[in-house]
């Protein structure tokens, strides 16, 4: 099913319709695994009721995880509300699109729904902070140029100074240069994530863009955990 093959799978469920509703050994339908928009619709026709998973991912999870705009589109023709579901990390479709790094898919779901760019997952991770973690420049600025509000939204920074590049720490500190003095729950700046990932540049960076005071903040700060 991953590569699909849509005369096998038509054969199939001339046999036997029910086969689109048998659940593999975590729960996944033979349309969480369909990469073709034809086998999609073949499933579709014989789906009663579209399932979750074991970890309460949707197709649609599946289809935006691996880039696939045009399932996407069919999936949200069909079932409009899948675009809601939220896995049992409250990951949306629109973080599982992000974490790879799918522009294309990621503007369709905003398109669908524009609140989604601030929802938050079980680890206060937002679309653009799973972008900066998985280095997708190209996203972060989209996401960026598309609502710049999304800043404000969780700790971006951090995250970009733990795992980005320099051009996405960059982009974050042109919209708002006080990010660079913010401090996380465990009372860390992102100079503290720089300087614990040996990210010199970006290290380099925040001394210069910094205050005298809030340089020595950053060294005086005593995190509230061990890292």
């Amino acid at each position: 099913m991953e590569k699909g093959n849509d005369n096998i799978v038509a054969q199939l469920l001339a046999h036997n319709p029910g086969l689109a509703e048998v659940k593999d050994c975590n729960g996944n339908t033979a349309l969480y695994f369909a990469t073709q928009k034809r086998i999609v619709a073949q499933l579709l026709h014989h789906t009663s009721e579209i399932h979750l998973e074991h970890y309460k991912r949707s197709p649609l999870h599946g289809a935006a995880k691996r880039g696939h705009d045009d399932i996407v589109a069919r999936l949200l023709a069909h079932s409009p509300s899948l675009i809601d579901t939220l896995d049992c990390y409250r990951h949306t479709p629109l973080h599982e699109a992000a974490r790879g790094g799918h522009i294309k898919v990621v503007a369709q779901l905003l398109a669908c729904k524009p609140d989604l760019i601030n929802m938050q997952d079980d680890y206060s991770y937002t679309a653009l902070m799973h972008a900066l973690k998985e280095r997708h420049d190209d996203l972060v600025a989209f996401l960026l140029a598309h609502e710049p509000s999304i800043v404000e939204t969780g700790q971006p920074l951090h995250v970009a100074a733990t795992f980005g590049s320099y051009a996405s720490v960059e982009r974050l500190l042109s919209l708002k240069p006080s990010l660079c003095d913010t401090i996380d729950q465990l009372g860390r700046t992102p100079l503290h994530c720089a300087a614990a990932k040996g990210a010199g540049e970006i290290v380099a960076h925040f001394s210069s863009r910094s205050k005298p005071g809030a340089k020595r903040s950053w060294l005086s700060c005593s995190p509230t955990a061990p890292p």
